[in-house]
């Protein structure tokens, strides 16, 4: 029998776009693999070690620098251009975080509350924080500062109840990170739920 492994697929500005799926645990624990390799390769474990690291600790400041040191190291221009650069961050943060496999689950575009949030990291000891991500994009003309992008970014966790299921799990300390890029420039804010 035949297995799809694309959720959807649609047309966007003349090309086609697949959303893909992980059809199985072999092919998960591959990607997570050559993700890591990657990683490792290009980043550095140390300097990997640190980001995840000062997000556990939640030192913002921190997590916002090196996580701009990282993307100036690994992306590309040609990465983040386009219409949706959200997504590329969005997966190169979701690979960063596989390395915290082992402390939290990491759920990526799943419904909680009144929506879908980007990233969602359910700690499996209780005592530890939990993490909402939302990733946006400066959106010009509607947003056109970078203050306006993560006001946006922030409501939404809020507004849509993101952590609802992080709550239901009993998680006491939750944080909403709100994540804005422009190209290759990204900033980092949170809020306490």
């Amino acid at each position: 029998m035949l297995h799809k492994t694309f959720a959807s697929e649609g047309f966007s500005e003349d090309e086609l776009i697949y959303d893909l799926t992980i059809p199985n645990r072999e092919v998960r624990s591959f990607y997570r693999q050559t993700i890591r390799l990657w990683i490792q390769k290009t980043v550095g474990s140390q300097r990997l070690r640190d980001l995840l690291d000062s997000l556990t600790q939640a030192d913002w400041k921190r997590f916002g620098k090196r996580l701009e040191e990282m993307v100036l190291s690994v992306l590309s221009y040609h990465d983040t251009a386009g219409d949706a650069p959200e997504q590329v961050y969005h997966a190169f943060v979701l690979g960063l975080l596989t390395h915290l496999s082992d402390r939290y689950i990491v759920r990526s575009n799943r419904e909680s509350g009144y929506g879908r949030y980007d990233v969602l990291m359910i700690p499996r000891q209780l005592d530890e924080s939990g993490f909402v991500f939302e990733f946006k994009k400066i959106d010009r003309p509607d947003e056109k500062t970078v203050k306006e992008a993560m006001q946006s970014a922030l409501q939404q966790i809020k507004v849509k109840q993101y952590a609802v299921e992080l709550q239901a799990q009993g998680v006491k300390r939750i944080w909403g990170i709100g994540v804005v890029v422009d190209g290759k420039q990204v900033w980092v804010e949170t809020v306490q739920l």
